[in-house]
């Protein structure tokens, strides 16, 4: 069996799955991106869970434990899709608990008092399904300039990626969001990085634990615990289960247990 790392860009990665994406003989990891394929291909495996994948692992995390807080959804109308399947996963586990949603146009963010009349004045627990930058930009920093409300806000991996947020914002929210490329203190990582180091001389990038989990994963079936990959409705491809959820406090990010 042949195995093919990549592209990374999620274009670039379909061009590839056009030539190969139904040989059997050959597995096709799309490493980076969290976006998908389109077509209905065989043996495709993406190790970014797909966003629905994070929402599912966020709603369980939060329901345990915000037990009886009301929940607020605040999305883009552009992301409709991943509003409605929050709404559909709250909805299918809270009982006798308010869950209030509420989607905006980038536009709107400008009007601060538009947001502000959507939360409670005190304490928010808030769920943000958005991928977009721009969206997640404009909105964390309005939230953010409420200083007498308590905030835990939930959102997706994608967030790891935007450069623009302020990190004091992170913090100041109590953000969640899942994390695929984060140091997880693991024994195999310390070994990682000090191997890396004795033969380059330098210290691995962001994303080189990940590749080397990867390649770990479906190389060796020693190391068959470290990534889960299922197929879901409507899908074809395998999209891969197992991350970790971290949160800022006191300027660190730390992996939830």
């Amino acid at each position: 069996r042949e195995y093919i790392f990549g592209p990374i860009y999620i274009r670039q990665f379909e061009e590839l799955a056009k030539f190969y994406g139904y040989d059997k003989n050959k597995k096709l990891i799309s490493p980076l991106s969290y976006m998908s394929v389109n077509n209905n291909y065989l043996n495709i495996y993406q190790s970014v869970p797909m966003s629905f994948v994070q929402i599912e692992k966020i709603v369980e995390n939060l329901l345990n434990t915000f037990k009886r807080d009301d929940i607020i959804i605040l999305g883009n109308l552009d992301e409709d899709q991943l509003m409605d399947f929050v709404k559909r996963k709250m909805n299918l586990q809270i009982k006798n608990r308010k869950c209030n949603s509420f989607s905006f146009n980038k536009g709107d963010l400008s009007n601060r008092d538009l947001v502000k009349k959507q939360l409670n004045a005190d304490t928010n627990i808030i769920v943000v399904p958005s991928n977009d930058r721009s969206f997640v930009s404009r909105l964390l920093p309005i939230l953010s300039s409420m200083e007498d409300t308590v905030f835990t806000v939930y959102g997706l991996n994608t967030w790891n990626m935007f450069d623009n947020l302020d990190y004091g914002d992170l913090v100041n929210l109590n953000v969640h969001i899942p994390s695929v490329f984060m140091n997880d203190g693991s024994e195999l990582y310390s070994k990682f990085v000090d191997r890396f180091y004795k033969n380059y001389f330098s210290y691995p990038k962001k994303y080189a634990f990940s590749g080397y989990k990867q390649c770990l994963y479906f190389l060796s079936y020693e190391f068959n615990d470290l990534l889960n990959f299922q197929k879901f409705s409507n899908t074809s491809f395998y999209s891969n289960t197992f991350f970790d959820i971290i949160k800022y406090k006191n300027y660190e990010r730390i992996v939830l247990e």
